[in-house]
């Protein structure tokens, strides 16, 4: 049985339940591009989840909805502490689903609000480390986020971050950009230049560079870029550089605003190349170099430089080097003498 659902003054028809979970409101608590979002609560179980839902439409590319599905059901084997999780996800009847990891807290955005605009550079540092955790995440499974952003950052009572609405239907293996030049995809004035351009095939520095333009956002209290013309918005996101964030907050340290500039450069090969390389940055600046990698993290692949690698190979002493060649010297001597 379906009734209506309302978003502010938007309204859909869904159904009472759907995948085990029995939507509880008729007031959602938010809308996307995967539909609507309401709170729920698993027939059986006492688990309390958000389901996203959505009409499958006469309009919709049968392609792109099997490609949905089958990145749905590998969304729920990524499981990781900065990761909003998904718990079940598919296709049932006329709707899509995702039932996901229900939490009391705010988004980044309302907590951005919350503290008049900017925040302190220990807090945004938190908790761009546990984004960047998440990111790490996310590229293991080799998915592309493709919409980070202020309001697709959830915090935790805890205090912990996770990345949540995570791009479903494109993977690395078929990530060019899902929108045409010119056209804008995600939250405008956060995605990348490559997103911007469109038609570009887009991989993980393209989240790093969101994930640093989020950043930005929480030392600011603005957006790198602002422009009511999406042409025009999308040209300055290539082309022009966001104001200097020390201009804006004279308090962020020199080695934050280097980080924030790699990771927002306009060339990704100039950028951090994976996540994990961004968050060992991240972890420097919050503990310094004398700290060692923590064993969250693994090693990434490719050809990336850790801190493990700084580490000399381990080698003798200085004065018991010297001596050891003194005595070298003496024997030489010595036999040349007795002979």
């Amino acid at each position: 049985m379906a009734r209506e659902r309302r978003f502010g003054s938007v309204s859909m028809e869904l159904p009472d339940a759907i995948g085990g979970y029995v939507l509880e409101d008729a007031e959602a608590l938010g809308r996307g591009a995967m539909g609507m979002v309401l709170k729920a609560k698993h027939e059986n179980q006492s688990k309390i989840a958000a389901i996203k839902i959505r009409p499958i439409t006469a309009n919709d590319n049968p392609g792109m909805i099997e490609r949905i599905e089958r990145d749905a059901q590998a969304l729920t084997k990524l499981h990781h502490q900065n990761v909003l999780q998904c718990f079940d996800a598919g296709k049932e009847g006329d709707y899509l689903f995702l039932a996901l990891e229900f939490i009391e807290g705010d988004t980044l955005a309302e907590l951005i609000e919350r503290e008049g605009g900017k925040l302190e550079e220990k807090r945004a540092l938190e908790i761009l480390y546990d984004c960047a955790m998440g990111l790490v995440a996310v590229e293991s499974a080799e998915f592309v986020h493709r919409d980070i952003k202020p309001r697709s950052i959830f915090i935790a009572d805890t205090g912990e971050a996770k990345l949540s609405d995570i791009s479903l239907g494109i993977r690395f293996e078929d990530a060019e950009a899902a929108h045409k030049p010119g056209s804008i995809g995600g939250a405008a004035a956060f995605i990348s230049p490559e997103q911007a351009q469109g038609g570009i095939r887009l991989d993980i520095r393209s989240d790093i560079y969101t994930l640093g333009a989020a950043a930005y956002s929480m030392l600011s209290g603005t957006a790198p870029f602002s422009n009511d013309n999406s042409e025009e918005l999308s040209d300055m996101i290539v082309n022009t550089e966001p104001t200097a964030l020390e201009s804006l907050n004279s308090g962020v340290s020199d080695k934050v605003l280097n980080i924030i500039k790699k990771a927002m450069h306009k060339n990704p090969d100039k950028r951090y190349q994976h996540a994990e390389e961004f968050a060992i940055a991240i972890e420097e600046a919050m503990y310094g170099q004398s700290r060692p990698v923590t064993k969250k993290l693994t090693k990434p692949k490719g050809n990336i430089k850790t801190r493990e690698d700084d580490v000399p190979e381990p080698s003798l002493p200085k004065p018991l080097l010297v001596f050891g060649i003194l005595a070298i010297l003496l024997a030489i001597i010595y036999l040349i003498v007795n002979n």
